[in-house]
């Protein structure tokens, strides 16, 4: 039987079943034009599970159906991803390209298969307004180094609504759809979001190698990387010293772990930017933190050697106990979620994104957000307890 949680919208919460209920009024099968009702998307986080069925099922594809399917002509829709051969997302980019929209999408080389072939010769390789690129630079980090692993999709208008950002750990595949846990959060209404992504879009359309630095910009600097608004935050990678990653900093300025309660999610965990962040959770654990990680195959025996002498609980959401990788269903979020104790009051902290916190994020296109409200946290930490016990019902 599949259990109810809630999801956090704009501080509200609301009961649904299973993971998700559509975020919308409106079915994504045809454009608002064609619905007796306005489109308007809900801001929040989503989570997705592949087990869930009907109604219920793929509800972060099901936003960017929507998204697609109700951006009106001479708007701008901006993809950026990891992988794409969801056939319903690419065959809903190209009718939107077909009445007007402009449609800009930016996929890694090495997975520009015969999945986008259609996309891309529908829009075109480099036309004004609509075009498909193959990324083969990360355009956050030297050439060779990294690659586009960053997935974000915007809307510059879409419904009733402006400004509408999609931030997520979820790739459009079918593989996604069938076998992962994802989750992303949508900024709607907000410019200041919609901008940073752009300006990060331009850099990564311009497909150069650029200096790698390491990026420890102050609150409210004027763009991306640690750049606060709002309550939400956003910051790019890469580094090129890990002494300096942010992951790493947020872990070490926790006050009071005795009173801090920190899951964290992750797909790859491996090499020694794995090992800098175990030790870390594990100083955190024997200083009296609650700690929990889940990850996938793609932890390293050092890494989970060091969670588990340090008495950090753990979980394979693919292997189960040594057997062999389990496709099925696993975990894909990449999720820290903290609550702590600070001045007296307790507050909460959730960055979601594509980081999988390995090495292989140092130098390539990563896109994390910070969502401080209590609501949201509640929400990513119930989909993240849920993803634990369904998966840990598998070993």
């Amino acid at each position: 039987m599949q259990r109810a949680w809630k999801r956090a919208v704009l501080g509200t919460t609301v009961a649904i079943a299973a993971l998700m209920a559509p975020m919308v009024a409106t079915s994504s099968a045809a454009p608002a034009a064609t619905t007796a009702v306005a489109y308007t998307p809900k801001a929040g986080p989503i989570g997705q599970h592949p087990t869930a069925t009907g109604a219920q099922s793929s509800p972060i594809r099901r936003a960017i159906l929507d998204n697609i399917a109700n951006t009106p002509r001479s708007q701008t829709i901006r993809v950026v991803t990891w992988n794409l051969d969801d056939q319903g997302i690419t065959a809903a980019l190209i009718r939107a390209h077909q009445r007007g929209v402009h449609v800009q999408v930016l996929v890694w080389d090495r997975n520009c298969s015969s999945a986008t072939a259609a996309l891309r010769r529908a829009v075109g390789a480099a036309g004004d307004a609509s075009f498909f690129k193959c990324i083969k630079h990360s355009a956050r980090g030297p050439e060779g180094k990294g690659q586009l692993h960053q997935k974000s999709f915007t809307f510059s208008r879409t419904g009733t609504a402006n400004h509408v950002s999609v931030v997520t750990s979820y790739n459009p595949t079918d593989h996604a759809n069938k076998n992962q846990y994802n989750v992303a959060f949508q900024f709607v209404s907000n410019q200041t979001m919609h901008d940073d992504l752009k300006a990060l879009f331009q850099q990564q359309q311009a497909d150069r190698p650029r200096p790698a630095r390491c990026q420890t910009a102050a609150p409210n600097d004027g763009r991306l990387f640690q750049h606060f608004f709002t309550n939400f935050g956003v910051m790019a990678y890469p580094l090129d010293c890990i002494a300096e990653d942010p992951l790493l900093t947020r872990l070490r300025t926790i006050p009071n772990p005795g009173q801090s309660v920190i899951r964290v999610a992750t797909s790859g965990f491996t090499n020694e930017r794995a090992r800098r962040i175990a030790e870390e959770l594990v100083r955190l654990r024997r200083a009296g933190a609650s700690v929990k990680v889940m990850h996938t195959a793609g932890a390293g025996p050092v890494v989970r050697g060091i969670l588990d002498r340090g008495g950090v609980s753990r979980l394979d959401t693919q292997t189960c106990g040594g057997a062999p990788a389990n496709d099925v269903s696993f975990n894909h979020s990449k999720m820290l979620l903290v609550s702590l104790v600070s001045g007296g009051t307790r507050g909460y902290r959730s960055w979601l994104g594509s980081d999988n916190m390995a090495d292989s994020s140092i130098h390539s296109d990563e896109l994390m957000v910070q969502v401080t409200q209590p609501a949201h946290y509640q929400a990513l930490t119930e989909f993240f307890e849920f993803t634990w016990k369904r998966e840990a019902a598998q070993c």
